[in-house]
């Protein structure tokens, strides 16, 4: 299992944006991604995954928040 956190940019700032945490953390569960967390209502994300591919994930993560949201965000994954 790998642990990342993932840094969304411009979710809920200034109004704009907005998604609360509890649904993204639910999104992202619901696409296995396991243990994830959210911090404040920053869109910083820590979670586990079996998948070790970095663009595969940010691609996913950008690619759900899009479709669900209807919001085009960077993900800077570390």
């Amino acid at each position: 299992m790998f642990q990342y956190i993932a840094f969304l940019k411009g979710i809920n700032v200034g109004g704009k944006n907005i998604v609360k945490m509890t649904d993204l953390t639910n999104l992202l569960t619901s696409h296995n991604y396991y243990n994830v967390k959210t911090y404040i209502q920053s869109g910083n994300i820590i979670f586990e995954t079996n998948n070790p591919d970095m663009n595969h994930i940010k691609n996913e993560i950008k690619n759900l928040i899009s479709t669900e949201y209807n919001i085009t965000t960077s993900v800077i994954l570390l």
